[in-house]
């Protein structure tokens, strides 16, 4: 397994709301319960949700998750992985469709996007959803330069670290350390 990183640098809102938008700006809530973190965004108003950017390099394929919780009713939508160019127009949005249960939390992602040409920037987008009919909790965002879906990670994740400041910056997991195997002779005595 190699070195992870979480491009995203607020994937929690742990500190702020920044970044986060869509239909309309999000709240930050404290106190959630049943996810992998206890801070998120609660999206009361609006159609669709825009997470913070994290920066791309073209031609490589990018992975991208996060946790929901709709409130009153399950939640049929689509996620997209949204690439931006340099004057931050959309160029180009893989997507896949998710349901999401009322009062389950629930990761939906979208695997192996690749950045296309003149690509800088990617942010998750979820629509679908009527969120003054529908109250959503979202949170632990994930943008991860992997073709596949792994396990979430941010900062604060057992053996990572923060690549800057404590809850606004990208953050990595280290590649574990593996012992070599040790020869059977060093058990000796033992059987």
């Amino acid at each position: 397994m190699a070195t992870r990183r979480n491009l995203i640098t607020n994937p929690c809102l742990s500190v702020s709301n920044a970044g986060w938008g869509g239909g309309s700006t999000p709240t930050r809530q404290t106190g959630l319960t049943g996810f992998v973190r206890t801070t998120g965004a609660r999206y009361t108003t609006g159609t669709f949700v825009l997470s913070q950017s994290a920066a791309v390099t073209v031609g490589l394929a990018y992975t991208v998750s996060v946790y929901v919780k709709p409130a009153s009713f399950g939640w049929s939508g689509t996620i997209y992985a949204e690439f931006y160019n340099s004057g931050g127009g959309a160029i180009s949005s893989p997507s896949t469709g998710f349901t999401a249960n009322s009062g389950v939390v629930t990761r939906v992602s979208l695997a192996n996007s690749t950045a296309p040409a003149n690509a800088v920037t990617v942010k998750i987008v979820l629509d679908g959803e009527n969120f003054s009919g529908n109250n959503c909790d979202i949170t632990a965002a994930l943008i991860e330069q992997a073709a596949t879906l792994q396990a979430y990670f941010d900062g604060d994740s057992p053996g990572a670290v923060w690549d800057g400041t404590t809850g606004l910056s990208s953050s990595t997991l280290a590649d574990a350390v593996t012992r070599p195997p040790q020869p059977m002779s060093q058990y000796a005595g033992y059987f």
